[in-house]
């Protein structure tokens, strides 16, 4: 565990210093749209690099797709969030209307705290913490790229501290999150039955997350995420707005 903190600290701090860096050097819209599209695209090579693995060591990709099923479908929170940073840095250009908004605010103030979990609760490298194996690494270098995507929303403004449609946004973003995973595991359901459904346990709807906590799952978690954001969300437009100019700055409307 103090290995995969160790690691997981390390990369987080290169990913930030990087962009502490770049901030000196990308000036341009075009640049910055470069950026956040690289980033993204990027992480889901990351993702993707255990098939090019299983090549060189002669295995089979359709039976490590099979072993992976994160690969096929978003099965996990953090997929759904790396693949909607990689549609926020291709409708870059149009981040100002609503649908790019909700990915934005949904990647920035879920994204974050996902990430973080997913990276240093790593199954993959808690079951074998070695840096041999390739599974494990990857995934804490996947988890490292993709904090530092949401990292960069902050840092180049891109996302804007604003309670009511930061905190729809989220909602809609959660919701989402909810129904892909209700999709995946009734289509697992279907195809080979209960077993492999609470296996694959799209989106911890199924099953704890953590199997010694019971209160570790979706229906759970997300209501009282959902009331913590909301208290989050009051302290940060307290902390960055002025009496008068509080809580629509945006003036929301659909």
């Amino acid at each position: 565990m103090i290995l995969l903190l160790a690691i997981s600290l390390i990369l987080v701090t290169f990913g930030i210093g990087f962009l502490v860096i770049s901030k000196k050097f990308i000036n341009t819209d075009k640049e910055v749209r470069i950026l956040f599209l690289v980033l993204p695209i990027l992480t889901v090579l990351a993702q993707y690099s255990g098939i090019v693995f299983s090549l060189i060591r002669g295995e089979s990709v359709a039976k490590y797709l099979i072993d992976n099923p994160n690969l096929l479908f978003p099965i996990f929170p953090c997929d759904v969030v790396m693949w909607s940073l990689l549609f926020v840095g291709i409708f870059f250009s149009k981040r100002e209307t609503r649908p790019v908004q909700i990915l934005i605010d949904f990647c920035f103030f879920f994204g974050f705290f996902s990430a973080v979990i997913g990276m240093v609760a790593n199954v993959d490298f808690l079951n074998d913490p070695t840096l041999t194996n390739f599974n494990g690494a990857k995934s804490i270098f996947s988890h490292a790229l993709l904090i530092t995507n949401i990292v960069a929303l902050g840092m180049y403004k891109i996302v804007k501290i604003d309670l009511t449609p930061n905190y729809i946004h989220l909602v809609i973003g959660v919701l989402f999150m909810g129904l892909i995973g209700v999709i995946n595991n009734t289509m697992c359901w279907i195809i080979k039955g209960e077993e492999y459904a609470i296996e694959i346990n799209s989106m911890y709807m199924l099953r704890p997350s953590y199997s010694k906590i019971s209160w570790l799952k979706f229906q759970y978690v997300v209501p009282a995420a959902l009331v913590l954001y909301f208290g989050v969300f009051v302290i940060l437009d307290l902390i960055f707005y002025k009496k008068g100019n509080r809580f629509n700055k945006r003036g929301f409307h659909w």
